[in-house]
This record gives structure tokens, C-alpha cells and sequence, in this order.
């Protein structure tokens, strides 16, 4: 799986709970890597809080957050018609 796939996945997951991806505790980590039959080891949750802490610099220092909330609109529009 390519890591923007992984990525944009987790952003939707976190949008179905209302979060965003630095806010996952390591249960809801956990619970989608799962979801997606992705293997659950220390490695996998490391990236995805790396993903996290990322996330987090680009909300609090320069709103670039908001570029990956547009990107993942288009990618979602774009999967829903094919």
C-alpha cells in the first residue's frame, strides 16, 4: 500500500470520529489498522502517530491542514466515481 493511501484512509477514519489523526488514542489506532486487515505491530502505530505528530506541527503552525482536508475531499470525490 502506497503511504498516501494509508494516510488518506486515516484521515476519513478520523473524520468518522470526529477527530483528527493526532487526536487517535492507541485503541483507535489499533481498531484501524484492523479495519483495514493492516498487520497491527509497534512499527505501523509508530507511523501513524508520526503521521499524527506531522499533522499536528502543520495545524498549529502554518494551517497547511487545510490543504490536506481539500486533497482528501478530491481523492474521495474521484474514488466515489470510479
Amino acid at each position: 500500500m502506497f503511504t498516501s493511501e494509508w494516510q488518506i484512509m486515516l484521515f476519513y477514519f478520523s473524520k468518522q470520529l470526529g477527530r483528527l489523526p493526532f487526536e487517535l488514542t492507541k485503541g483507535q489506532m489499533e481498531n484501524f489498522l484492523c479495519k483495514h486487515q493492516l498487520e497491527v505491530t509497534e512499527q505501523a502505530l509508530r507511523a501513524i502517530q508520526n503521521y499524527g505528530y506531522l499533522l499536528k506541527r502543520m495545524h498549529y503552525e502554518n494551517g497547511l491542514l487545510d490543504n490536506c482536508e481539500q486533497v482528501y475531499v478530491h481523492l474521495f470525490a474521484i474514488a466515489t466515481i470510479y
